[in-house]
């Protein structure tokens, strides 16, 4: 297994795309940072103090680590940009053959899957990785690192711990429809629909609900809201990262992830690859 990894890995570092998107991965947080540093100077040319207007926007995103957070959700940028990679790059290897050749060569589906599993990882996480960098480093000096405390540190640990978790997830997904389905379209496609539209039916589902609530009580509880898969992730700057958040949303990333890997990996064994 470790050679056909290697000989993947040897191939991605060939494949001009990847670089693209890792391209993408660098510029896209800082051309967003621009724009937020031009609304910040367009504002100060109406007289508005440049720092009250920072501290504004950073008190309704709830700090610089609350503008992080955005990275955790599934519809985030580096997840999207992971998806074309992963779907993109795997999907060439059933096209060519490559697959199918490996199996007759005597190689287990067990060691291609998990192989090609793992650099669809390697890469998703390389992407995250210099897009959450980019992002952190490009804001950060927007802002000055305002408010850069002990918990600011710990707050984005845990988005990085759950941008991760989201890599993993969405790279489960992209494997589960190019295992079974070998189409570079379904993989493709279908991901995306999920990822990018998923989380806002669900978003919209709790806005209906949340309504019903306040109308009846007045208020919403939005601890309670942390229970909603995919939701919570948007809930991180609100609760304040709280604990019970972020173990509920690496328990839901597990448990996702698990099932659609486990759902993927076995019928692969019994699929024919001709």
């Amino acid at each position: 297994m470790t050679e056909i990894i290697k000989t993947l890995l040897f191939r991605l570092k060939k494949t001009t795309y990847f670089w693209i998107l890792l391209a993408l991965a660098l510029l896209l947080p800082v051309f967003g940072a621009l724009l937020i540093y031009l609304s910040l100077k367009m504002g100060e040319a109406l007289n508005e103090p440049i720092e009250q207007l920072m501290n504004q926007m950073l008190a309704q995103y709830g700090g610089l680590s609350g503008l992080m957070s955005g990275f955790t959700s599934i519809s985030s940028n580096p997840m999207i940009l992971s998806i074309i990679f992963a779907s993109v790059f795997l999907s060439a290897e059933f096209k060519s053959g490559t697959v199918r050749n490996a199996i007759i060569a005597g190689k287990s589906r067990s060691q291609l899957y998990l192989s090609y599993y793992l650099v669809a990882l390697i890469g998703g996480f390389g992407i995250f990785v210099v897009y959450f960098l980019s992002a952190f480093v490009s804001m950060g000096l927007v802002f000055r690192f305002e408010n850069a405390t002990g918990n600011m540190v710990t707050e984005l640990l845990y988005c990085f711990l759950l941008g991760l978790l989201a890599i993993v997830f969405v790279q489960t997904l992209v494997c589960a429809f190019l295992f079974n389905t070998r189409s570079r379209v379904l993989t493709i496609v279908i991901p995306l629909i999920i990822c990018i539209l998923g989380p806002g039916i669900i978003a919209t589902i709790v806005e209906i609900v949340s309504v019903k609530d306040i109308i009846a009580n007045g208020y919403i509880d939005v601890y309670s809201l942390q229970y909603v898969p995919f939701y919570n992730t948007t809930l991180l700057a609100a609760t304040k990262f709280s604990t019970a958040n972020v173990l509920m949303i690496i328990a839901y990333y597990v448990v996702f992830s698990s099932a659609i890997f486990c759902a993927s990996y076995f019928p692969f064994h019994k699929a024919d690859l001709k």
